[in-house]
């Protein structure tokens, strides 16, 4: 069980330079996938983690493989690569793995329809699983034996590996494809399409740590009472000379993935305590 994509995170490096060998060097399926480790404390705590991981895989990972509209899947479906029916026993599958986390991670209140909506897809399984009626009233109070969630616990190891096998096979199917050109273009504009609404998040995050960090050198004695607008106001009038310079990267490097880092790189090339210290001036 630990040789699993749930608990291992070979395959999917294995998955990645499959892409890029034989489909496209600047393309990946899954971005950083780094699970939790297995435990030896008890199947329900695994069964947790496994949930964890398996959520960070296809939504933290590689949110553009399962959307509402022009997902991978819908791309790969459209020119051939999968089957239908195999494209929704992964979106049946990631719907269920997004039921569970969002139980255990999220405050449920069960006057939300979204939340009893879940508890009954959580509870639905488990019953069918198990052969058995499985009531659930509380998240944190699911009356199980050990056995039995060894059992459920399988299940899920086999699901996910079920799903990376359909992935696979698509994969396979893209290498050998007549529109494997196309179906490259528009995987790449998935992923950039997927990129830019983590940009915006980045961009902020990093501005606002290099803001803090010219706050505690340069106005020791000054008392900010709003952090948000010099950052907001540098964003919106330096935001589009970072957009530029990542697309040079993407241009001269293909396609990657950007850190924290080199966003507070890209940034301080902008000279922004120039840009604030002409700010507080104004004020």
């Amino acid at each position: 069980m630990c040789n699993s994509v749930i608990f291992s995170k070979k395959k999917i490096e294995d998955i990645n330079k499959y892409i890029q060998d034989n489909i496209d060097s600047r393309l990946y399926l899954f971005a950083y996938y780094n699970p939790k480790a297995k435990g030896n404390k008890s199947a329900e705590l695994d069964f947790w983690k496994g949930i964890t991981n398996v959520y960070g895989l296809f939504q933290d990972c590689a949110a553009f493989i399962k959307r509402d509209k022009n997902s991978l899947l819908d791309v790969f479906v459209t020119y051939g690569a999968l089957q239908e029916n195999d494209a929704n026993k992964l979106r049946e599958f990631i719907n269920i793995i997004n039921a569970f986390r969002a139980m255990f991670s999220h405050n449920v209140c069960m006057e939300y329809s979204t939340d009893a909506n879940n508890m009954r897809l959580c509870q639905s399984l488990f019953s069918k699983t198990l052969q058995q009626e499985i009531v659930i009233n509380d998240i944190n109070e699911i009356a199980l034996q050990e056995k039995q969630w060894e059992i459920v616990l399988g299940v899920l190891f086999d699901e996910a590996e079920q799903s990376i096998h359909i992935l696979y096979e698509a994969l396979q199917e893209v290498s050998k494809s007549a529109q494997k050109d196309a179906i490259v273009k528009v995987w790449i504009n998935l992923i950039l399409e997927w990129y830019e609404r983590k940009f915006d998040d980045l961009l902020y995050r990093a501005t606002y740590n290099q803001f803090m960090l010219y706050c505690t050198l340069h106005l020791k004695s000054r008392r900010i009472y709003d952090k948000r607008m010099p950052v907001k106001e540098w964003i919106r009038c330096k935001g589009a000379s970072i957009r530029e310079k990542m697309n040079d990267i993407y241009n001269k490097d293909k396609l990657c993935i950007l850190p924290l880092e080199f966003f507070n790189a890209l940034i301080m090339e902008i000279k922004p305590y120039e840009f604030w210290d002409d700010y507080y001036k104004s004020k």
